[in-house]
């Protein structure tokens, strides 16, 4: 008896063993699976959403920055309101407010050009000592000067608070 009962012990184990394993195994496989799908099914969002980002006629400007939704995306951009404004030209841009009758002159304070995205980066002069020094920040990583604003925008996320904060001491926005 007990030798019959120690054989059904052992088949017991052998086949639990075996279920586990396989479980395990096949647990395993569907995990794989599932995160291929997953891959998948996010490549195809990419895909759908650059194809509505492409066809839109809709944030120009933020397209100049971010052409490809993929790219926006591996950016880690700790979005804030600054960053939002120039990014979009929407905010407290004095063309934008003059845009919605808000304020009357869309000016910048330097008196050169209407206050916008590329007025504050590339031109105010109000502003010739913070691009002074994006542009030796862009020149040391190795870029060059007139640069795009996709360009601009792997570099621009440390100057935008400077940039704003200086503005507001001067009381240009």
């Amino acid at each position: 008896m007990s030798c019959q009962k120690h054989t059904y012990c052992t088949i017991f184990y052998f086949f639990h063993s075996l279920t586990t394993h396989t479980h395990t195994h096949t647990h395993a496989r569907m995990r794989a699976h599932s995160h291929t799908v997953i891959s998948e099914l996010k490549e195809l969002g990419l895909l759908k959403w650059q194809g509505a980002w492409d066809s839109s006629n809709k944030g120009a400007l933020t397209k100049t920055f971010f052409p490809k939704v993929k790219d926006r995306l591996a950016k880690r951009l700790q979005m804030c309101l600054n960053l939002s404004t120039v990014i979009t030209g929407q905010g407290k841009l004095r063309a934008y407010l003059h845009r919605f009758k808000i304020i009357e002159d869309l000016m910048c304070r330097c008196e050169m050009n209407p206050q916008t995205t590329d007025h504050l980066t590339r031109e105010c002069t109000l502003l010739s000592k913070q691009r002074q020094s994006l542009k030796n920040s862009i020149m040391k990583a190795g870029g060059s000067w007139p640069i795009s604003n996709t360009e601009l925008a792997k570099h621009i996320h440390d100057h935008i608070q400077k940039v704003w904060e200086l503005h507001k001491s001067r009381n240009i926005i």
